[in-house]
């Protein structure tokens, strides 16, 4: 099966090489359906990165809402009035502002985590550039870049249930966060000739809206730039072989079998 689309029109990025990760049919899936409306997740997400870094274009870009009740036709054309009034704009609930605003109050009494967010000079750095050994195009976006501490710095913002760290760590490898800073970090070299150190700044989105910022450690950073090398050269293979007919059978290209085996974390209970 060939690819259905040029990948000059629509380059690889970090989202759509997570999906290959998990075979090449997501990957398919994922670049030919419809886009889904964002997940309450991902509003609460956008809407307390705006009012954090930039309260005076949340402002004028937020339009906060209270929904209807849909069991009515009235109901039901308040909604669509209330949708044509916030059109361009990021829609959210009053709940959703309530909920922000802790945030935000909560992270501005931490001073470690302000160390960080004080110093950020740049939102959403587009990153752009072909891979020299397999041709591949890429693309990515990065939040935001700073300079703290003496060095130039590039940050991750991450809302999530829980920003503990013996949590966080797990869901960072769960989630492919670490795929995601390789990228922007090869990004940042092949587009830039830049080599920035990384954090990611991660906020919980329920009481006690604590935080936690994560700096990324040279070795993670190189462990995972050898992931995602590895790859890209597995998307490279997937092309020349023409096999994105394929699933969860790809990953035998590399491996025997698939096997089952006790985890380090597992505890048996008796």
């Amino acid at each position: 099966m060939k690819l259905p689309i040029e990948l000059k029109s629509r380059p690889l990025s970090y989202s759509s090489l997570k999906q290959f990760r998990k075979s090449p049919k997501h990957y398919i899936q994922y670049i030919t359906q419809d886009r889904k409306p964002p997940s309450e997740a991902q509003i609460i997400g956008s809407a307390f990165e705006m009012l954090l870094l930039d309260p005076e274009k949340f402002e004028k870009d937020a339009f906060v809402y209270v929904k209807p009740s849909l069991r009515s036709n009235a109901g039901k054309e308040e909604w669509e009035r209330i949708k044509v009034q916030g059109q361009g704009k990021l829609m959210i609930s009053e709940e959703i502002e309530k909920k922000v605003k802790l945030m935000v109050e909560n992270t501005r009494a931490c001073d470690e985590m302000m160390q960080y967010v004080n110093s950020i000079t740049k939102q959403q750095t587009r990153l752009r550039w072909t891979d020299k050994k397999t041709g591949i195009p890429f693309i990515g976006y990065a939040d935001a870049e700073g300079s703290a501490f003496g060095g130039d710095w590039c940050f991750e913002i991450k809302t999530a249930q829980s920003a503990d760290p013996d949590q966080f760590v797990r869901d960072f490898y769960k989630w492919e966060y670490n795929i995601q800073i390789a990228s922007y970090a090869i990004g940042f070299h092949k587009s830039q000739f830049r080599f920035p150190d990384f954090a990611v700044l991660v906020f919980e989105t329920s009481e006690p809206y604590n935080c936690s910022p994560f700096m990324v450690e040279s070795k993670t950073l190189e462990q995972a730039k050898e992931e995602w090398r590895a790859s890209v050269d597995a998307f490279k293979f997937c092309m020349d072989k023409e096999l994105f007919h394929q699933g969860y059978d790809f990953l035998l290209q590399t491996m025997d079998y698939f096997a089952i085996r006790q985890p380090g974390y597992y505890k048996p209970r008796f």
